[in-house]
């Protein structure tokens, strides 16, 4: 019920659209989730169960096991945000396995996921950043491990929040990379990197309109800043730090908006 044309109308609508972004961090951008919440005002078992099958649909075309795939799927929320190796998403099946099961989530997308930096030290360990393409697939795969049979806002924490913040600018980024460049197969992993460096990881590394930019999804305190580097926050506008809700209505035109009042 918020239109805004460009990020400074977002801007000076921010209190109105950050109550919409806690919504959107449960529903996403699946239409039946968004009906289903304004309804209820949570996310609920039938809803999930709708879901999960579609994606247990998905599995039996490829001849896959929904009990793998859920346990990779939960052990991809339980690192989300964090960088990990294949192997350490399960210790039942094989290295091999793993990888094949999550190419396969991502050919469905259902996940997505990052890597170090082409500026990162040669010989490093190939970990990688899996995100879910969706905030509402990551509270499927909790669904799926029977870890919430439903959900509202008043029953998430901070760094839940914080994690569905950083994987919702992913996906606002990708998806202006993928519509500006209108590339055949597009792969966010050609265009956005994540760095891990001897003064800590940068959540995103990425180019833009032509510019490269070092972000960072800071929902909650900052602490200690990184020189060159931009924070996505939950309210604060400076010369480095963006509010997120602002930045999801347009990640490359509201980065002129830094340093403004």
């Amino acid at each position: 019920g918020v239109s805004v044309g460009t990020p400074k109308e977002a801007l000076a609508r921010l209190d109105e659209l950050n109550a919409i972004l806690y919504k959107y961090f449960l529903h996403g951008g699946f239409i039946k989730a968004m009906n289903s919440y304004e309804r209820n005002g949570s996310l609920e078992e039938e809803l999930f169960a709708v879901y999960s099958a579609w994606i247990d649909g998905e599995l039996a075309r490829v001849r896959k096991s929904p009990e793998t795939a859920t346990n990779i799927m939960a052990s991809i929320a339980e690192s989300l945000t964090n960088e990990v190796s294949w192997t350490a998403l399960s210790k039942t099946v094989s290295h091999p396995t793993i990888a094949d099961y999550v190419e396969t989530l991502k050919d469905m997308f259902v996940t997505t996921y990052l890597e170090k930096s082409r500026k990162a030290k040669a010989g490093a360990p190939k970990n990688k950043k899996i995100y879910f393409t969706d905030r509402f697939l990551y509270w499927v795969a909790q669904f799926r491990a029977r870890k919430i049979s439903s959900i509202k806002i008043a029953e998430t924490d901070s760094a839940t929040m914080g994690k569905l913040a950083e994987l919702a600018a992913l996906k606002e980024m990708a998806q202006q990379i993928d519509l500006s460049l209108k590339e055949n197969e597009f792969d966010a992993r050609r265009h956005i990197h994540y760095q891990k460096e001897k003064n800590g990881e940068t959540d995103f590394s990425v180019r833009m309109g032509g510019k490269n930019y070092a972000l960072e999804s800071k929902f909650g305190s900052i602490g200690k800043e990184k020189e060159g580097t931009i924070y996505l926050t939950k309210s604060t506008l400076s010369h480095n730090k963006l509010p997120l809700a602002v930045f999801l209505t347009n990640p490359q035109e509201s980065l002129k908006l830094l340093g403004k009042k």
